[in-house]
C-alpha cells in the first residue's frame, strides 16, 4: 500500500509492482490533477484510489509506503503493520547495505554540499549516486541500482526536517553504519536522531558552533566527532565547498585531487545545472522546478538579458501559471512543453498577447525551437550570451516517467545539437 501519487509515491509504487508484489495506491487529491499519472500507474498493475484507505484497508496491507507529501497521523501509526519511505527501503536494501553511504544532515548549505561532493567524487572516476532532499527520491536510486550490476562507490545522502524524522520512525531508530556523517547546519528538531545516527557512523563532521548545539545529543560520541575547517582547508571562506574538502580527505584524496574534483562542479542535478557552454550560448537545466514559484527563484539567479525559457508540463494540484508570469514577461522566447498545465499556461500567454512556440511533446523539438530563437537573437546582439533554460514550473508525468528523465532527455538533446554544429 502506498500514500501519495506523486514525488516518491509513484516510484514506489512501480517498484513494488515490478517485483510482483499487490500494490494499491491511495491519493486524496481531485482524480483531474492526477488523470495521466493514474493512467501510468493503472497500466503497470497498479490499483489507484483517489480517497483516503479505510482502516481495514491500512490493517491488511503487509507494508505502507508513506510519501514525503502525507502525515504520519494516529491512524496511520496505529493500525499499519509496517510503515516504510524511500529513504529507509534504501538503506535497509541487501545491495545499498554493502556500497559506501556518506550522510549529509542539517539545512544550511547541506544540499549543495552533496551536490558538490558527488560530481567530484565523480570526475574522479568513482559512480555516485545522489539522494533525498533535492536529489532522486528512494526508490528511483534502488531502480537505478538493481538496473546496473556493478554497484556504485557511494551513496551519498541528504536529510533535513520532515525526512530525517521520518526516515528514522520508518527504520525503528536503528540507522545502518555510514562512513561519514557530515552536520551542515542546526535545524534539528528531534536531536534523539543524532545519537541514534552517531551511535552506528564511523566520522561524525561538524563545524564547533554546531557541536556545541548538539552537544546534549552528541558528547558520549565524542571520539567520532572531527570538527572542520581542518586548519590546512582551502575552502575556509566557502561554506559549500568547506565539507567537501574535509570529507575527501577522510576518503584519502590528496589536495591537488580535491581542488580539481571540486572546481568540477557546475550546479546541483536538475536544479539551475549548467549543461554547456557552445558558441555563446549557455544551456541550463531546471527540471526539477515543478511549480511556478520554482521558475521565479531560478529566474532571479541569472544575470543574463537573453533567456530563452523551454516550460510547461503536466497539472499537479491546481498549479497556478500566473506566479511565473513576471518571469516569462522578460524572457527573450518563451517554448512550451506539452501537458495539461500548459493548456492553463497558454490561455494566459494569448490573453496577454504574448508570444510563443509549440506546445511540443518531444523535448527534443522543444530544445531545436528555442535554440532556433537563441541563434536569431544571437545574429542581433552578437556579443552577449543567450541561456536556454529549461524550466517548467510543472510536474512531468504525461510526458516523462518523472522529473529526473525529463532533465536527462534535455541534456541528450543539447548535446545532439552541439554535436551538429
Amino acid at each position: 500500500m502506498g500514500f501519495g501519487a506523486h514525488a516518491s509515491g509513484g516510484d514506489a509504487a512501480l517498484y513494488y509492482k515490478r517485483k510482483n508484489n499487490d500494490v494499491s495506491l491511495y491519493e486524496t487529491r481531485p482524480s483531474s490533477s492526477f488523470s495521466k499519472i493514474a493512467e501510468n500507474l493503472e497500466s503497470e498493475g497498479v490499483h489507484v484510489f483517489f480517497r483516503e484507505a479505510t482502516i481495514s484497508e491500512i490493517r491488511k496491507a503487509d507494508i505502507l509506503v508513506k510519501s514525503a507529501l502525507v502525515p504520519l497521523n494516529y491512524q496511520i501509526r496505529h493500525n499499519a503493520k509496517d510503515i516504510t519511505n524511500d529513504i529507509a527501503s534504501l538503506l535497509e536494501n541487501e545491495r545499498v547495505a554493502k556500497i559506501k553511504k556518506i550522510l549529509f544532515l542539517g539545512s544550511r548549505d547541506q544540499s549543495t554540499s552533496a551536490s558538490v561532493l558527488s560530481q567530484a567524487l565523480t570526475s574522479l572516476g568513482k559512480k555516485v549516486i545522489l539522494a533525498g532532499n533535492n536529489a532522486g527520491n528512494g526508490y528511483y536510486t534502488l531502480s537505478c541500482i538493481e538496473k546496473d550490476e556493478k554497484d556504485p562507490d557511494f551513496v551519498i545522502i541528504n536529510l533535513s526536517g520532515q525526512l530525517l524524522d521520518e526516515t528514522d520512525y520508518a527504520l525503528c531508530s536503528s540507522w545502518p553504519s555510514f562512513d561519514l556523517v557530515i552536520i551542515a547546519g542546526v535545524k534539528i528538531k528531534n536531536t534523539d536522531v543524532l545519537k541514534n545516527i552517531a551511535s552506528s557512523s564511523l566520522q561524525i563532521f561538524t563545524e564547533r558552533h554546531i557541536y556545541s548545539y548538539f552537544s546534549s545529543a552528541l558528547s558520549s560520541f565524542r571520539k567520532k566527532i572531527r570538527f572542520i575547517p581542518h586548519f590546512k582547508n582551502i575552502y575556509k571562506d566557502n561554506s559549500e565547498s568547506l565539507p567537501v574538502y574535509e570529507a575527501m580527505r577522510q576518503l584519502g584524496y590528496k589536495k591537488d585531487e580535491i581542488k580539481k574534483g571540486v572546481s568540477s562542479y557546475r550546479g546541483i542535478e536538475n536544479q539551475n545545472e549548467q549543461v554547456a557552454f557552445f558558441d555563446n550560448i549557455l544551456y541550463i537545466n531546471d527540471s526539477a522546478s515543478n511549480i511556478p514559484v520554482a521558475v521565479n527563484i531560478t529566474f532571479k539567479k541569472l544575470s543574463a538579458q537573453y533567456v530563452h525559457i523551454i516550460t510547461g508540463g503536466s497539472e499537479v494540484n491546481m498549479l497556478d501559471p500566473s506566479l511565473m508570469l513576471a518571469c516569462l514577461k522578460k524572457c527573450t522566447s518563451i517554448t512550451l512543453l506539452s501537458g495539461s498545465f500548459t493548456f492553463k499556461l497558454k490561455d494566459l500567454l494569448d490573453s496577454m498577447k504574448i508570444e510563443y512556440n509549440g506546445p511540443f511533446s518531444n523535448m527534443t523539438d522543444a530544445v531545436r525551437a528555442a535554440y532556433r530563437e537563441a541563434r536569431r537573437s544571437l545574429d542581433i546582439n552578437y556579443q552577449n550570451t543567450q541561456i536556454i533554460l529549461l524550466s517548467p514550473g510543472a510536474s512531468s508525468y504525461e510526458m516523462f516517467k518523472n522529473e529526473y528523465e525529463r532533465g536527462e532527455e534535455f541534456k541528450k538533446a543539447v548535446k545532439t545539437i552541439i554535436l551538429e554544429r
